[in-house]
């Protein structure tokens, strides 16, 4: 994608491949391979020395952050978890989307001073990580470095950089199979 959005990633494994393109790929089975992306994922940081687990921690946004495993593949660093929600309800194209997001719940201890957190989930348009990172600057907690890791499209990449410029963070992006873009709803990813 380039120098000007952080240090982008792609994790190309069959399991994720298979995540991507195959629907009907549910429970079990989707555990299953989300775990051993999730491994890769730990393996990548491990050999590329991106991180240091004794001074990261991983952030779910709740609800399905939990599902890409990597609180199970990084059992050694502490876990938390914080929750966004649209303040009004409705369905409409994220390209045009007015709702304001909102924190409704945290646990995340910022006197605990992480140097990094890693947020797995999916990234559309990155509105909810943005408005949680917003919510842990708010806090006085300021990361020295922010890694997503998931299935991750080009606008949440962009908003995301903007914030960490902004900010002082360092990005790194570990994207599942590819970087993608949107739909036109901005919703969905191919």
């Amino acid at each position: 994608i380039g120098e000007c959005l952080g240090e982008c990633h792609i994790l190309d494994t069959p399991q994720g491949r298979e995540i991507a393109s195959k629907p009907h790929i549910v429970s079990d089975e989707l555990t299953n391979r989300t775990l051993i992306i999730a491994k890769e994922f730990k393996k990548s940081l491990e050999e590329m020395s991106i991180l240091d687990f004794s001074s990261c921690c991983i952030l779910h946004i709740l609800r399905g952050s939990m599902g890409y495993m990597v609180h199970e593949a990084i059992p050694e660093v502490p876990l938390y978890n914080i929750r966004t929600k649209y303040l009004d309800e409705g369905y409409r194209d994220h390209s045009d989307d007015s709702r304001t997001l909102k924190v409704t719940y945290s646990d995340f201890q910022t006197e605990e001073n992480y140097q990094a957190i890693i947020i797995p989930d999916t990234y559309a348009t990155g509105r909810s990580v943005e408005a949680a990172v917003n919510h842990l600057l708010s806090e006085g907690y300021t990361p020295e470095h922010l890694v997503i890791y998931g299935f991750i499209a080009i606008p949440a990449i962009k908003r995301l950089f903007r914030l960490c410029q902004e900010k002082g963070i360092k990005l790194t992006s570990f994207a599942i199979c590819d970087i993608t873009q949107l739909s036109t709803n901005n919703y969905d990813m191919p």
